[in-house]
């Protein structure tokens, strides 16, 4: 559940969840849009200004993302994506998407610029262990944008990653360059060409023994 601790116009939440590992912050923020832009031919990319409590989100987290109206249309239920990046520094968070409905498309219409209102961060983040030497993630699509944040995570803890991105056909990869950037191992595996069946998949995996 969620206790409200402030009364401010940008609230502040806590969770408090049993079984959390710890309490975070949730706010609601307006995000200004710095980038907008298609990275492949099926997904974009959507960089906001924030301040304060979203800047504290971790790989694993996401946001619901409150989709624009036009005038007469019934208000759309939030979209909830998870984070793609934090750059506290720059104070921006960023998230990839695929537009596939009518909240989707509006969001795809917002230019650089305008307000797109976030609540969060919420949800359990990913948690890296101490003595964890290599670690193998494996996404495909969108969720690729889950797994580069936690690529990097795991490079600051000195963990090798070896990443394995899926998707139907190269031009619907997304994410390589930061994985790369992270150090990983990158392989990818498609089904153009049937590398992405579950058998040619496992023989690419190091064994554990």
């Amino acid at each position: 559940m969620l206790s409200v601790i402030s009364s401010q116009s940008a609230p502040v939440l806590q969770s408090a969840c049993s079984g959390c590992a710890g309490a975070f912050p949730v706010a609601e923020a307006d995000g200004r849009v710095l980038r907008h832009e298609p990275v492949s031919a099926e997904y974009r990319l959507i960089e906001l200004a924030v301040s304060g409590a979203p800047l504290t989100a971790e790989p694993g987290q996401f946001f619901n993302l409150q989709c624009p109206t036009s005038p007469g249309e019934e208000p759309f239920l939030r979209r909830p994506m998870s984070i793609y990046g934090v750059d506290r520094a720059a104070g921006t968070i960023s998230f990839l998407y695929k537009v596939a409905g009518m909240g989707t498309r509006a969001i795809s219409r917002l230019p650089v610029g305008g307000t797109l209102p976030v609540l969060g961060p919420l949800g359990q983040p990913f948690e890296l262990k101490d003595g964890w030497g290599h670690m193998v993630l494996l996404a495909r699509g969108v969720g690729l944008a889950t797994l580069a944040s936690l690529c990097e995570a795991a490079r600051e803890r000195g963990i090798a990653v070896t990443a394995v991105l899926s998707a139907r056909h190269r031009g619907a990869l997304i994410a390589r360059e930061r994985f790369e950037a992270a150090g990983a191992r990158v392989l990818e595996v498609l089904d153009e060409d049937g590398s992405s069946e579950p058998d040619r998949v496992r023989a690419l995996l190091p064994s554990s023994s």
